[in-house]
């Protein structure tokens, strides 16, 4: 079976009282062929030992409560006041690669025979019934530093508002039309937090990661999916406010860094840091059996020299996540811009020119030379 299986037996003993939550149990069986599993499944008893007791809590996981250094560590959401989940649009049109072909969309769309404009607007149904956003609905809210539309998209004869740049997965930036009349779920917050100075953090806080970064960085607006494409996640913003004047971090957190490494620590500081920590593939790697449990924990180094070099590392990677747009320092090397290869250095093709397009050139194994530098 290519999916984990979860088993769960429900008992109660006596009436129970209703306010009493359950007393959860977990254990895992043994790794290896079916056979094995099969017969440690006809072995058990509920009394038998190797059980491992889960939280009491009532939204808790079903799964062991963390241990261990781990359990120390800070969660993700400590170091945040405010994360909330990404855009949701709930139809596709509204994005695309180019701001153009979105123009496009949209003139189909408010030019059709009235008709066929409910089926172009492509509505987000419930329960069979056309939801929250459709064709003939009026939304007289807009989404922070945009105009309102006054009437509905059937009405509509205007341009659309101006298509920006939208954080639609990792490292894959696109644009969309930022009409609320557009978007099932726009999560308004983000918008008005919205600014030339703003980054987020993006990652999982219900399920676990199980390769390549624990965390991703945008600059823009992040859709629901943006970490990894489904399984949603959240959003972490650096700053609580537009002008980027309040931190979006716990109000005494930076002062007792500070206190402790007897050196300043800014926001930027912090935010650098949870990226250096987390945002690469060995992250997962060395916390992989602690990931059994949902969330990200953040071990916080008593080194104030440690923290320093880690916080320098996460501004590199801050700036390249976005395409240079934030934490720019061109005395550090990171120039305000997309990132490019030091000059005199270029990207290497692939030995004997690009990968052949023909279903019978194609390789079967990809493989890079690190002394070439070639594909």
């Amino acid at each position: 079976m290519q999916q984990p299986v979860c088993i769960v037996i429900a008992t109660r003993f006596g009436s129970g009282a209703k306010a009493e939550l359950a007393h959860v149990r977990w254990r895992a069986l043994p790794a290896g062929h079916r056979n094995g599993k099969f017969e440690a499944l006809a072995a058990l008893s509920l009394d038998a030992a190797g059980w491992v007791d889960c939280p009491r809590e009532g939204r808790a996981p079903f799964l062991p409560a963390s241990v261990g250094a781990w359990a120390a560590f800070p969660r993700l959401e400590d170091f945040f006041v405010y994360n909330g989940s990404g855009v949701m649009p709930g139809r596709t049109w509204v994005i695309a690669p180019d701001a153009e072909s979105l123009r496009q969309r949209w003139t189909t769309l408010v030019r059709a025979p009235a008709a066929e404009k409910e089926r172009l607007f492509h509505p987000h149904l419930l329960s069979g019934k056309v939801g929250d956003r459709s064709v003939s609905r009026v939304v007289t809210n807009a989404l922070a530093g945009f105009l309102p539309g006054e009437i509905s998209v059937a009405e509509e004869r205007a341009e659309c508002l101006e298509p920006v740049l939208y954080g639609y997965r990792s490292f894959d930036r696109q644009w969309v039309i930022p009409d609320i009349r557009l978007i099932n779920r726009p999560n308004p917050k983000l918008w008005q937090l919205r600014s030339a100075s703003q980054v987020h953090l993006t990652g999982f806080t219900e399920e676990s990661p199980t390769a390549g970064p624990a965390l991703t960085i945008t600059g823009l607006i992040p859709d629901l999916h943006h970490y990894k494409g489904s399984f949603g996640g959240r959003a972490f913003p650096l700053w609580a406010d537009a002008e980027a004047t309040r931190p979006n971090l716990r109000p005494a957190l930076l002062a007792n860094l500070a206190a402790a490494y007897g050196q300043t620590v800014a926001a930027g500081d912090l935010f650098a840091y949870i990226a250096a920590v987390a945002a690469h593939p060995a992250y997962i790697e060395r916390f992989r059996k602690d990931l059994a449990m949902p969330g990200l924990r953040i071990p916080l180094s008593a080194d104030a020299g440690l923290f320093r070099d880690a916080a320098e590392l996460g501004r590199r990677i801050v700036w390249l996540h976005t395409f240079g747009e934030r934490f720019a320092d061109a005395a550090a090397g990171r120039p305000a811009g997309a990132p490019r290869l030091p000059a005199g250095r270029r990207p290497q093709v692939p030995a004997g020119g690009a990968i052949p397009s023909t279903p019978e050139g194609m390789p079967d194994t990809l493989a890079y030379d690190a002394d070439k530098q070639r594909l």
